[in-house]
């Protein structure tokens, strides 16, 4: 019997690789990458009195799908496809005190709300029988972020201030994975082995 090696040289030579370095590649099925993204702000701004208060909002986020031909070799060796999914929401409100006073400050709260997921398929050996394989995986990720931020000027003078701040932040993230090989085998394919 032929070996691995052998039997991908064999199914390249009848594909037409020469195995002569000129820079060619060789992709069984053509690479695709499509990706959309989004983003997007909004700020908001109040006058209470002499206080300032602002609403911000965010978001971002993306879709993409990817297939890959990872061997680059004649014959369909190895495939790789990918998803991935990603959102971001943000959002912010503060107050700010008049400026130029004796003490000025600015206090607020934040939130943030973030999802990521990634699926993958990775296939190979296919020609093969009895090395064919193929693994899925998947990965998930939720994180939400809360805090709460101050700060205090003290105008000493026209040329000297002095600051201190503070922000206290909470954030939890729960992560899911899980991930599968297979090994297409059967007794037969591993009687002609």
């Amino acid at each position: 019997p032929l070996t691995l090696g052998a039997t991908i040289y064999n199914l390249a030579r009848e594909d037409g690789e020469n195995f002569t370095y000129d820079d060619t590649t060789y992709v069984n099925n053509l690479e695709q990458l499509k990706q959309d993204a989004d983003t997007m702000t909004l700020q908001v701004t109040q006058a209470l009195n002499e206080h300032e208060l602002t609403y911000l909002f965010g978001y971002g986020g993306y879709h993409r799908d990817q297939f890959n031909d990872p061997d680059f070799t004649a014959p369909m060796v190895a495939s790789a496809t990918q998803n991935e999914d990603f959102d971001q929401y943000s959002h912010e409100l503060r107050v700010a005190s008049p400026q130029g006073e004796t003490f000025d400050y600015i206090a607020g709260l934040y939130y943030l709300d973030r999802k990521f997921s990634q699926d993958f398929i990775n296939d190979g050996l296919g020609f093969n029988p009895v090395l064919a394989f193929s693994s899925t995986g998947y990965f998930n990720e939720d994180s939400t972020s809360y805090a709460a931020f101050g700060q205090l000027t003290w105008n000493i003078s026209d040329s000297w201030r002095t600051s201190i701040g503070v922000r206290y932040s909470e954030e939890s993230k729960d992560a899911s994975r899980w991930f599968l090989n297979r090994v297409f085998q059967s007794e037969a394919s591993l009687a002609q082995a």
